[in-house]
This record gives C-alpha cells, sequence and structure tokens, in this order.
C-alpha cells in the first residue's frame, strides 16, 4: 500500500512536468536549472498541499468538491488575462496535447478480429501465467479491503466483497477489460469525506460509462498541475498512512519489517519486492517467536487436594521445591535454546525437589524441542529430582514426538514412583504433593494409628473409627513447632495433656459418623448448612459451579482423610456454596451438626472452643497456602 501511494506520487509528478518518473533514480531528473520545470513541480506540490489542508480543515463535505471544481477554471482565467493561448499553454507543457487519432473506448472490441486468426493452442501456456494473475489480484484486493477496513467503523463482510471484486473481474475480462480490485484510495477519498450515499457510487459509474463511449481524452481540458495534483495528493495521503501513521500502530520490528519490503519492492518490483518481504517477515518471525518466553517457572502452585492438618502442615514449607515449568506456544527449535543449562540453573538454585512440565498451554513440538526436552529431562533425573508431566494426550503427535526422542517416563521409572504421567496440572501437583508428604515423614492417618495402638511386645490393638477420629481432631490442635523445618513433626510421637485428650473424646463422640457410598451425595448446593465435616477414610469430592474449571484444572476439589467440608459455610452461616459426594469407593466422614454444637456450648464450652479452633486453624492454614500470609506459632497446647 505503501508503494500505491508512491505510484499515485510519482504519476502525480510526472503528469505535473512532463517527466517520466518512476524509481527512485529517475527523480533526478528534476535536479537541473530549467524554471519552467521548478514552475510546473512547484505549482503540482502547491495544490497537492492546498488540497490536503482543504481535506482535513475544512469539513464542509461540499469545501473539497468546490475547490476541485474552481481551480481548473481559474486557471483558464488566468491564461485569459495574461493573454495566454490554449496553443502556446500546450507548447508550454502547462496543459497537455489532444491525441491525434482520438477514439472511443468501445473500440477496443475491434481487437478480437471478430475472433478470427486466434492462436487458440497457445491458451494452455498461459495457464501458469492465469494461475499467478489469479494470486496477485487475490492479494492486492484482500490489501485494499484492509485498507478501507481500517477507515471503516462497521466491520466490512470480506468474503462478501472478495466475491463482489470476483464478479467484477469476470465482467471486465469478458468485455475486454483489465484485471483489477478497488480503486480503494477513492473508497477511502470519499469516505473521509463523509460521503456515504450509494448516489456517489452511480454517479462515478455512470459517468466513467459516458466517457467510456465518448471519442476524446477528457485530461486535454485540465492543466497537468490540476491533474498531477490530484494524484500527488492521493500518493501523499496513502504514504502518510502506511509509512508514517502505521508507526503507533505497530511494534518497532513491525514497522522495520514494513519499509524494508517497500524498498525490496521499490528496487526489486513489485513480485520480487514481495518476495523478500515474506522471507523477511518468516526471520523476523523466527526470531522474535524464539526470543518470546517458552518457558515460565512458577513455584509455591497447589493442588485443589484437601488433607489432613499434619500433610497441610508439612506442605507449607515444602511446597516451594515443587516446580512448575509452564511450556506455551509452539515448541519450535527456536524455543528448544531456552531449554538450557541457564534453565538447569535456575531451578538449581530454588532448590528444586519435584519439577512438573505441564504441557497445557503448548500447541505442539518439533523433533529439535523434543530431543532438547529429553536431555533436559536426563539432566533433571540425574539430580534426583522428581518429574511429573501434565496436559499430554497419549495419542497426539506431541505425546508420540516425546516419546520417540526418550523424554517420556519409562515403566521402571513409573514403578520406582520417580516420574508419572497425569491427565492435567491438577494431578500432576497432587503426585508431587504425596512425595513431598512422604518425604517429610508424614504417615497416612491408619498407619499413625496402627503405631500408636501397637503393643512393646510387637502385637496390635484393635481400633475403633472413634480412635481415628479422635487422631484426625487432635493434628488440630498440637502446636506447629516449625515451619523452616522441612520434616513435621510424627503424630505418634507427640503427647498432649490428658485433659485435651479428654476434650478431644468428648469432641469426637459429639460427631456423628456417617457411612457414604460411591457418589453418594453428601449435600448440595445451595442446602441448609447445619454443619461440618471431617472426612475419616477415603475421598469425598466437590462440585463447584458450572464455571469452576476456570478455577481449578478438574472442575472440583478433592478431600482427603483429615480435611473438613463446609466448615466456611457453617460459621457464616450460609446455604452450602458447592456440592459434595463420595469418592468412588465411598467414605466415612464425621458431622458436628449446629445443634450439637450449642449442646456442647451449654455443656461443655471449653470442648466447644476447641471444636471452633479446630475450624478455625483449618481455614488459616488454608488461606495461608492459597494467599500467602503466614504466621509462625509458638510452642505450647491448644486447650
Amino acid at each position: 500500500l505503501g508503494y500505491i501511494g508512491y505510484f499515485c506520487l510519482a504519476a502525480g509528478a510526472s503528469l505535473g512536468t512532463g517527466l517520466t518518473i518512476d524509481g527512485f533514480g529517475t527523480w533526478l531528473q528534476v535536479l537541473v536549472w530549467d524554471p519552467m520545470l521548478w514552475a510546473k513541480l512547484s505549482l503540482s506540490i502547491a495544490f497537492a498541499l492546498f488540497l490536503f489542508y482543504v481535506a482535513y480543515n475544512i469539513e464542509h463535505v461540499a469545501a473539497l468538491p468546490s475547490v476541485l471544481v474552481v481551480t481548473p477554471i481559474l486557471f483558464f482565467v488566468v491564461m485569459w488575462v495574461s493573454g495566454m493561448s490554449l496553443d502556446e499553454a500546450r507548447d508550454q507543457g502547462w496543459v497537455p496535447r489532444p491525441d491525434e487519432n482520438p477514439a472511443a473506448g468501445w473500440n477496443c472490441f475491434k481487437l478480437y478480429n471478430n475472433f478470427e486468426g486466434i492462436a487458440w493452442w497457445t491458451l494452455p501456456a498461459q495457464t501458469p501465467k492465469l494461475i499467478g494473475l489469479f494470486c496477485v489480484v487475490c492479494f492486492g484486493s484482500v490489501l485494499d479491503i484492509a485498507a478501507i477496513q481500517t477507515e471503516q467503523p462497521a466491520p466490512l463482510d470480506f468474503d462478501g466483497e472478495l466475491k463482489m471484486i470476483g464478479f467484477s473481474n469476470i465482467a471486465s475480462g469478458a468485455t475486454g477489460g483489465f484485471t483489477g480490485s478497488y480503486i480503494f484510495s477513492q473508497t477511502i477519498f470519499t469516505q473521509r469525506q463523509r460521503v456515504t450515499s450509494a448516489a456517489n457510487g452511480w454517479v462515478v459509474a455512470i459517468g466513467e460509462f459516458i466517457l467510456f463511449l465518448m471519442p476524446l481524452d477528457v485530461l486535454q481540458f485540465f492543466p497537468g498541475f490540476y491533474i498531477g495534483g490530484v494524484m500527488a495528493f492521493f500518493g501523499i495521503d496513502i504514504m502518510l498512512d502506511w509509512l508514517v501513521h502505521s508507526r503507533s500502530k505497530v511494534s518497532l520490528p513491525e514497522y522495520g519489517l514494513l519499509l524494508l519490503t517497500f524498498f525490496f519492492v521499490m528496487f526489486l518490483g513489485v513480485i520480487e519486492g514481495c518476495a523478500a518481504g515474506v522471507a523477511a517477515s518468516a526471520l523476523v518471525f523466527i526470531i522474535v517467536y524464539s526470543s518470546t518466553p517458552a518457558v515460565d517457572v512458577r513455584t509455591g502452585l497447589a493442588s485443589t487436594a484437601m488433607r489432613s492438618f499434619d500433610e497441610r502442615t508439612a506442605l507449607v514449607e515444602l511446597r516451594r521445591q515443587i516446580v512448575v515449568l509452564e511450556l506455551k506456544g509452539y515448541l519450535f527449535f527456536g524455543a528448544a535454546l531456552q531449554v538450557s543449562d541457564k534453565l538447569l540453573r535456575e531451578i538449581g538454585s530454588l532448590g528444586a525437589r519435584w519439577v512438573v512440565l505441564d504441557f497445557t498451554q503448548v500447541a505442539g513440538v518439533d523433533s529439535t524441542s523434543a530431543r532438547a526436552l529429553a536431555k533436559f529431562v536426563v539432566a533433571l533425573r540425574s539430580q534426583d529430582i522428581c518429574l511429573a508431566f501434565s496436559a499430554l494426550e497419549p495419542h497426539t503427535q506431541t505425546f508420540r514426538l516425546l516419546n520417540e526422542n526418550g523424554a517420556m517416563p519409562q515403566e521402571s521409572d513409573l514403578a520406582s514412583g520417580v516420574m508419572a504421567v497425569a491427565d492435567h496440572l491438577d494431578g500432576a501437583l497432587a503426585w508431587c504433593e504425596r512425595g513431598a508428604i512422604r518425604f517429610a515423614g508424614v504417615q497416612p492417618v491408619v498407619a499413625s494409628l496402627q503405631l500408636a495402638m501397637t503393643t512393646p511386645g510387637g502385637t496390635e490393638v484393635k481400633f475403633e473409627h472413634d480412635d481415628m477420629l479422635t487422631l484426625l481432631l487432635r493434628e488440630y490442635t498440637h502446636p506447629v513447632d516449625s515451619f523452616s523445618s522441612p520434616h513435621a513433626l510424627k503424630t505418634a510421637d507427640r503427647s498432649t495433656s490428658r485433659q485435651l485428650e479428654d476434650r478431644l473424646r468428648l469432641l469426637a463422640r459429639a460427631m456423628e459418623q456417617r457411612k457414604f457410598a460411591a457418589s453418594e451425595l453428601l449435600f448440595e448446593a445451595g442446602a441448609r448448612c447445619d454443619g461440618f465435616m471431617l472426612v475419616v477414610e477415603g475421598v469425598a469430592l466437590s462440585e463447584g459451579p458450572t464455571d469452576a474449571s476456570e478455577i481449578t484444572a478438574t472442575g472440583r476439589f478433592t478431600f482427603e482423610a483429615g480435611s473438613l467440608l463446609g466448615d466456611v459455610d457453617f460459621h457464616l452461616g450460609a446455604p452450602h456454596s458447592y456440592t459434595a459426594r463420595a469418592g468412588p469407593q465411598g467414605c466415612v466422614a464425621a458431622v458436628l451438626s449446629r445443634e450439637a454444637l450449642e449442646r456442647l456450648e451449654e455443656t461443655d464450652p471449653r470442648t466447644a472452643v476447641l471444636a471452633q479452633r479446630v475450624a478455625l486453624r483449618s481455614v488459616c492454614l488454608l488461606t495461608q497456602a492459597t494467599v500467602g500470609i503466614f504466621v509462625k506459632t509458638g510452642s505450647g497446647s491448644v486447650v
């Protein structure tokens, strides 16, 4: 489009001066001492600038048309007053000479020669040229529509506009005309003058058809500077739009590419220049895309699994050692450079023990990136870092390339627990958290209870659900000695006061234990919240609102043994904000109803306060994990 603007400017200069100006070098013709030449050029430029001023500073719709009508009249008035004849004006180049053999436009049909003597056998050889012409016209038409769209507030129907151009070219070709596209300069010109009536198009079409029938050239009636100034006005306007004003609409690399393509077209020609511009665009794309961060290093992320207090306490510190590498876009050979030693050093500086390679936002990979990721995985495993892959579909091209290049875990890696593959990021984070909990030495509740109830001789004492519930509640009451240590205190080794132990058992007895079958409803969103639950065995799953998938990878939370459900809604006095069901294997949950809590407040206030503190510590720990608020607790028992 910038080249079209320059073409209009050069044509205007040629018509105004009588010289042949096209490329940059041809402008050297004006660098001669010729007062008449400089007068013509100056008048053409002055008239173009005057048109530019009127078009952009005088808002009346008749301003520019009036200038275009009055200017040639004034020229001939001045010529008559000065005593210059029309022949003298033509001899000096102020007015074009008429064609010696004028012909009407319809005379072009004589070229068909009544369809006699046509070498039809050459027609197949024109097929490549026809295809090339088709591509050039389509490309130019798309550019014209894009140029008009920039001036059009309402969106254009690109398909409809292209169809209109196609039918117009069929009609033009069938009647001996040339191929073409929009006269987008005229379209933009009328838009900027706020001419929106269809009558404008009819006037132009009918007027041009009349000129087609007339056996004369209307340009002979207009002075050269007038025709040249109008063309130069269009050229200057288009060049300013696409070579100057466009700078604020694009980035610096894009603007440099725009200017480079313009000069390619100017010096190499339209086809060759466009080809060189496309090649330069590809090169710039590779450079820019390869420098765009393809990996985001994220720490402190948590899964949606809600766990027991001891497990969550252990994860407060160890979660920092879980690093998520969020891969983005299409990982081609340029992005492979980012998976380098620098990234390894960054992971090492973070003290990572578990790394998640998240492919959620990956559109695809090439073989170079697959090999780079394979080397990266080997380097991480050599540092005893556990790896999890997330959001990799087994039958995709990405999975196949990673697997073939040795990046995916083998059966032995999966069996040993040092690598894992998850359907989504939440599952990968949950796998890393389970590894962190094992590393911290925090045993599952059942294992802790078995250890606690084993006699010195090694005989295991049978335990009831009340014992497990008491142990789970105890986790919410003991002091957290140190969040700075990666190893949490083992529940079996803690001693609590007899008084606290008695209250824990009283609280456990006040809670009603319920057993739920697989997928059985625990409570429903919107229902009255008359109590809160503590999962004793198994797993419970939440079903959030319809847009929950925007919050979590799975659209739901997982509540494991030792986690609380409904405690926030219970203390707010609000209905249940989500639906909860038992997991695939069912679950056992202990419910503290509002009635039971009120009864405790009357009969045993200290036990009721203990129940409130259990819920409070659960919410505080969740807040610390999700928001980052952290308070280091001191030693001492909670009573």
